[in-house]
């Protein structure tokens, strides 16, 4: 398990996709982040980056849920919440937010997950 500090806080990694060049289906990646302020979500764009194109990564305090929005020619999209047991990720979706993006599981796929604590 990879850990580093950074302004002031512990940075863990938790969990590496396995297959990173495979779709995505919504589910939830378990992990104890009871004793975790805060997780670090690396996304690639989608399936053809093999996890080598890390286009996007957003601090999501536990408790809360996020947003990966990635522009490329069409927004590649995938939300997500952070509990103490884990990080759940819906389908991905290509397209407009809301009523215009259609359920693609080949974009916006996590990559990695990191715990933060502050120190």
């Amino acid at each position: 398990m990879a850990t580093g500090t950074f302004e002031g806080s512990n940075v863990v990694l938790l969990w590496t996709n396995p297959s990173p060049a495979s779709s995505f289906a919504g589910q939830t990646i378990p992990l104890d982040l009871l004793n975790y302020d805060a997780v670090i979500v690396l996304t690639a764009m989608d399936t053809s980056a093999s996890g080598q194109l890390v286009v996007d990564s957003l601090i999501t305090p536990v408790g809360y849920g996020s947003r990966s929005v990635i522009q490329w020619n069409v927004r590649y999209i995938r939300q997500y919440e952070v509990s103490t047991s884990g990080v759940s990720f819906n389908d991905g979706a290509k397209g407009n937010v809301g009523a215009n993006a259609s359920t693609d599981n080949t974009v916006g796929i996590p990559y990695q997950i990191y715990g933060i604590r502050k120190l």
